[in-house]
This record gives structure tokens, C-alpha cells and sequence, in this order.
């Protein structure tokens, strides 16, 4: 539960069901004990997690995703099926000699070997027929929910069930078949050591098959190839293909050689050898699949400090912030230079995805699989423009003190604003009418602050002022500030809004309300104030105190039966004692 992705927890639980299902339909154990078992097991599962998952679902509830996030993006291509057998097969490579499917960003390959294909095709015992149909129907579930909405039957399920749409990349369900796949190839191998009627009868059904599934993996390989070279594929060579489809078939009759020498020899160290050897082509399958798959740097790459000289003492200190322009961003993530190492120091010198971390220069973005849903907003209007109507005002009250005009420099800001200001006016106004004011030239973040509708009653600043910001301090998950001011005022702060964070004005509670749509505003008295603001992530505590109870509550359940077996070994019962008499 606590080592995956959110798809591959549900995927999980989907098996689970499954076979609990199956077990209430072949009546092997009662309903009632399948059940209570089951939720037993996913309430304690959610009990231990909830630390995490606490915090995860309130974060997903303030996201940018709906259900409307995935359909039709980040799916497995028509022919991905296709990429079990031959993995480069109308792939791109890149400069570092990458291989990709276009417009499915998830992995580079979710090739599972033509050697565990091939040994979970090869697959026949009677005996464990419903396991081996389980993991194929899961199996072939992950492949065609795998192609999205090129598969149909995906976009079937979605307008049944619009709520899936959170999960942004639907080529993740081909976990499902990777992970059926080494299992049915493990039942095919333990079926070598299974007793049989008749060696000779099942030497020759093994070779058969063999010879069957072999043939028609061979063939499919044949005319993928052939497909390759009538209709080449953006800068894919033919050659590629054809020394990596080479490669394939003489691994798989390799395969099929070793599997029936194996079917044949006895105990002994030829049968040793073999097995070793069948283990040593699994592996080298799977290394020799992609030519660079998983290209490396050295580590002094990511050494802190490298790229901080670039920018000013308030970017350094966390005062102020740095923003990528979205020709720089386009550039970065189309190009790729061949030295992985010089590609890298581009990408961080440019604050690249997240490598602003580090060097500790705040962003208004980054590489990240959620987002809250009014940041978003806010960071879509200053990225998605160009240099003649870039929101300049917004650009300020962000903190915006470089932006990132082209990959090695950054043009500077000065009218970039304090992340911490005081003194603006407030203007009431619904959240469509605030974006729309925040990007217009007529705004003004040191005369202005738009707060929601539903604070107009509640504050009592409503006159522009001109307070005095003696000191402030800036941390992770602490912000403190100092102000003087000669009448009540509004202190705005450049940091997104959201429910964890508590502030305190002179020791007093102080309600926080959302400001310029994104962000926070609370209101000073008149005097010296001394502001603290402080997030509190409730749903982690709360989490935290369910997972601590949850694991108590295993400990107690571990030991308690413990105590109760060995009690009921050391007191014979009347049964034993008569045993013993006889």
C-alpha cells in the first residue's frame, strides 16, 4: 500500500478481489469467512497507511485533476502489443539513443522478456487450469485497458465510470500484465518437476508446443519487421529493428532448445547447467532489449550550490522567485544532446523540471504528478503567454525577480515584489472576475489585493495604508513577520492558500483568507504586531494517530494468540490423556 503508485494499489486490491471472488464461487471457503477476512485486511492495510493516504486524498480533492484529466493521453499506442515480442518496434530513438513510443511518456519500455512470454504461452497443466486463467484474464485485462481509448473498450468503461479519469496515464494498467506473466512462466517451469503418467506423451505435448508457439512468436517478429522496413517510422533505422528482432529469435529458440532439454534430462549437473543458463538468457534478454535504456551521470552533477551564482541574494534566500519562459521550457524538453552529462548541466543551469531544488531557488512550478488547482491557474497565465502580454503585475506580486529567456541566462526583474507585503487595498470579488483582473496591465499588486466575496463583512481594513515591514523570515513550513502600522492593514502573502496553514498575530488566532485567488491575506491591528504562520498538515496528523493505533492494535492481536497457543500446548486435553492411557 505504501510502495506504489495509486494505480498499482488499486490494481493490487483488484487482484484480491478477484480471488476472493473465486474462492465464494467454488465454495472452497464459507462467505461469511471470505468476507470478514477480506475486510479485515483492508481495514488494517488502511489503518497502517493512513498516515499517508490521509494527506494524499486531501490533496488530490484540492488538485488539478478531474475526471476529465486522462482520456485519450499517456496510452499505449495501436500497436503496442506488438513491443512484447520486438521492443523497438516503431519507437524513436533520441540522441542519447533512447527508445520511446510517441505520446505515451510513462516508460521507456514495458518489455517483459520473449522468454517469460514465451514460457507463460507455453503453459498447460490441468490441474491448475483456474489459476493459469486468472492471470491470463488479468493479464489481458491490463493490455487492452493498457490502449486508453485507442483500445475502445477503456472509453467504454470511462462513460461508465468517469471517476477513473483521475488517473492520468492509462498505459499503467499494463502492469497488470506484467506482472500475470513471470508467474505463468514460473508455473510452466515448476510444471517440469510435476509427476506425469507418461514421459514420453507429455515429451512429445511439450514439443509440439514448444515448436507451435515458438513458430508463431517467430512469425509475428517476421512481419513486424517486414511492416518496418515498408513504412519507416520518424528517424528509426531498419537496421535497429532488424538486429533487435535477430536477437529476440535466436534468444527465443534458445529458449525453446533449453526448455525441452530440460523436459528431457534427469538430475544431475548437465540439468545444473541448463537451469543456470536458462536464468543467464532471462537476464540478458532484458539487458539487451534497449540499447540505452537508462542512460547515467556522475553523481558530482548534483552537487548543491552549482547553478546559484546565476541568480540574486533574495532568489537565494528564498525572498523571490525564478520562472522558466515556455520558449526556454519548449526548447528543453524537445532537445536532448547526445553528452548525457552536458544535457543535464543545460537542464540545471534552466531550473529544469525540479533541479531548482537543488541549488534552493524557488519556482512557481515543477515536475510534479499533482498540482493544487488554483496555483495551477495562476501558473498557466504566466507560462502559457507571450513576451507582449506577459502579466508583468502578476509577475510581480509572484515574486518574480528572473525569468528565463533563454538557456543560459536570466533576465532580471527589479519591479519583482517581497513574497510578504502590507497595506494594500482590498477589493471584493468572485474567483472569475479575480483571474481575470489578475492578468490585466491596469493591475497593481502595492495598491490592491482582491479577497473573496464572503470576507467583505469580516474585515475591517479597508482603506489603502502604508505599514512597515521591520523584519521577516522565510522557512519551509514557518513564515514570520514584524510590521508596524499606524492603522488597521492587510498583510498579503505570495504563498499558496491552502487549509494546513495557522496563523497568529500577537499570539491570537488570525483568520488567513484566500487573496489574488492563489494565495494569503490576513488582517494586522494598529501598533507593533509579530506574525506567525505556520503549516500543520491536520490530515497527516490525524493519519498518523490511526496508523499508530492501527499498528498498536496489531501488536496486541500478534502477541495475545501467542500466549493462548502455548497455554493450550502445555494443558493436554482429555483426548491426549486417554491416547495416552491406551
Amino acid at each position: 500500500m505504501l510502495s506504489g503508485a495509486p494505480e498499482i494499489i488499486v490494481f493490487t486490491w483488484f487482484i484480491i478481489l478477484i480471488l476472493g471472488f473465486g474462492k465464494l464461487m467454488a465454495k472452497e471457503l464459507p462467505p461469511f469467512l471470505v468476507v470478514s477476512r477480506t475486510a479485515l485486511v483492508l481495514a488494517v492495510v488502511l489503518g497502517l497507511s493512513a498516515a499517508q493516504l490521509l494527506p494524499f486524498m486531501d490533496l488530490l480533492a484540492h488538485s488539478e485533476r478531474d475526471s476529465k484529466s486522462a482520456l485519450g493521453t499517456g496510452a499505449m499506442p495501436v500497436w503496442g502489443w506488438i513491443n512484447l515480442v520486438l521492443p523497438l518496434f516503431r519507437t524513436i530513438p533520441s540522441t542519447q539513443n533512447v527508445f520511446f513510443q510517441a505520446r505515451q511518456e510513462w516508460t521507456s519500455s514495458y518489455y517483459p522478456g520473449i522468454g517469460v512470454l514465451f514460457l507463460a504461452l507455453l503453459f498447460r497443466r490441468p490441474t491448475q487450469t483456474k489459476y493459469a486463467r486468472l492471470l491470463w484474464a488479468v493479464g489481458l485485462v491490463g493490455l487492452v485497458l493498457g490502449l486508453g481509448a485507442n483500445g475502445y473498450v477503456y472509453s467504454w468503461i470511462y462513460k461508465l465510470c468517469p471517476f477513473i479519469g483521475f488517473m492520468r496515464l492509462p498505459v499503467k494498467f499494463v502492469v497488470l500484465a506484467i506482472f500475470a506473466l513471470p508467474l505463468l512462466a514460473a508455473f510452466s517451469i515448476a510444471s517440469l518437476n510435476a509427476p506425469v503418467a507418461s514421459a514420453e506423451s507429455e515429451f512429445a505435448a511439450n514439443k509440439r508446443r514448444v515448436i507451435t508457439i515458438s513458430f508463431a512468436l517467430i512469425a509475428l517478429i517476421a512481419g513486424a519487421l517486414c511492416f518496418s522496413y515498408s513504412h519507416p517510422y520518424w528517424n528509426l533505422t531498419w537496421r535497429d529493428v532488424l538486429q533487435n528482432g535477430i536477437v529476440r529469435t535466436i534468444l527465443l529458440i534458445s529458449f525453446g532448445a533449453a526448455f525441452l532439454r530440460l523436459a528431457l534430462s534427469a538430475e544431475g549437473a548437465r540439468r545444473y547447467w541448463l537451469q543456470l543458463g536458462f536464468l543467464l538468457g532471462l537476464v540478458l534478454d532484458v539487458w539487451t532489449h534497449m540499447p540505452n535504456q537508462n542512460p547515467t551521470i556522475t553523481s558530482s552533477a548534483y552537487q548543491e550550490g552549482l547553478a546559484s551564482n546565476q541568480f540574486d541574494e533574495r532568489c537565494r534566500n528564498g525572498q523571490a522567485r525564478a520562472l522558466l519562459a515556455k520558449p526556454t521550457w519548449d526548447f528543453l524538453y524537445t532537445t536532448i544532446v547526445p553528452d548525457t552529462l552536458q544535457d543535464y548541466t543545460g537542464r540545471r543551469a534552466a531550473l529544469f523540471g525540479n533541479c531548482n531544488l537543488l541549488d534552493r531557488i524557488p519556482t512557481p512550478d515543477g515536475f510534479y504528478s499533482m498540482y493544487i488547482f488554483e496555483q495551477r491557474q495562476i501558473w498557466s497565465r504566466l507560462f502559457f503567454v507571450g513576451p507582449t502580454n506577459f502579466p508583468s503585475p502578476l509577475a510581480d506580486f509572484v515574486g518574480i525577480s528572473r525569468l528565463g529567456t533563454n538557456l543560459f541566462e536570466w533576465q532580471p526583474r527589479p519591479s519583482a515584489r517581497p513574497l510578504i507585503t502590507a497595506g494594500a487595498r482590498p477589493q471584493f470579488l468572485d474567483r472569475q472576475q479575480t483571474l481575470k483582473r489578475l492578468i490585466e496591465p491596469e493591475f497593481n499588486p502595492s495598491e490592491t489585493v482582491y479577497l473573496p466575496l464572503e470576507a467583505r463583512s469580516s474585515i475591517g481594513a479597508t482603506n489603502r495604508s502604508s505599514p512597515r515591514i521591520l523584519r521577516t523570515s522565510y522557512r519551509s513550513g514557518n513564515i514570520t513577520a514584524e510590521v508596524d502600522a499606524s492603522e488597521p492593514a492587510l498583510l498579503t502573502l505570495a504563498e499558496s492558500y491552502y487549509d494546513g496553514w495557522r496563523a497568529r498575530v500577537n499570539g491570537k488566532r488570525a483568520k488567513i483568507w484566500r487573496a489574488n485567488h492563489a494565495f494569503q491575506a490576513l488582517e494586522i491591528p494598529a501598533g507593533h504586531s509579530q506574525v506567525e504562520m505556520v503549516y500543520k498538515e491536520k490530515h497527516l496528523m490525524l493519519g498518523s494517530l490511526i496508523s499508530v493505533s492501527s499498528l498498536l492494535v496489531c501488536l496486541f492481536a500478534w502477541f495475545r494468540p501467542s500466549r493462548g497457543r502455548r497455554a493450550a500446548e502445555m494443558t493436554p486435553s482429555k483426548g491426549s490423556a486417554i491416547t495416552t492411557d491406551l
